[in-house]
């Protein structure tokens, strides 16, 4: 609440279904009121919304919040930027070794992009470029030399 009343923006990756199945459909969906994105797999987008078809899961999902990012793994990510068209992009071929961190790598590199540029597309690009590095290496952290 502290955080929203400074008008500093939230993102939210919403969880497995697992864990939302725990709370039930409609507690999970009442927890996600005004972040400034939200981030899903489509297994997450289809749960929260009941629908299989994209274009009805970005209406349906949109009320939440104007920044939607449905990662699709080995099939990129597609997302949606309030009243805009969708922009879907292919995964990056790379010898996946890992899938652990993924996601997290995902969103992170999608953030850094996006809260400098407010570009979807290259937002989308800088996330699976560093998801694609995340799956290439065993565990969620490269080896780094001190």
């Amino acid at each position: 609440k502290a955080i929203r009343e400074l008008a500093i923006p939230i993102f939210f990756d919403v969880a497995s279904v697992g864990t939302m199945n725990a709370f039930g459909r409609e507690r999970a969906i009442s927890l996600m009121n005004g972040f400034a994105g939200l981030f899903m797999n489509e297994s997450e987008a289809e749960y929260l919304t009941g629908v299989t078809n994209q274009q009805a899961q970005f209406q349906s999902l949109e009320e939440f919040a104007p920044l939607i990012v449905i990662k699709r793994g080995a099939k990129g990510a597609i997302a949606k930027f309030n009243s805009g068209d969708p922009i879907s992009r292919p995964a990056r071929e790379t010898k996946v070794i890992d899938t652990t961190g993924a996601g997290d790598a995902f969103a992170a590199g999608f953030l850094a992009s996006w809260l400098k540029s407010k570009d979807l597309d290259g937002a989308i690009s800088r996330a699976l470029d560093v998801a694609a590095q995340c799956v290439a290496t065993i565990g969620a952290r490269p080896r780094v030399n001190p």
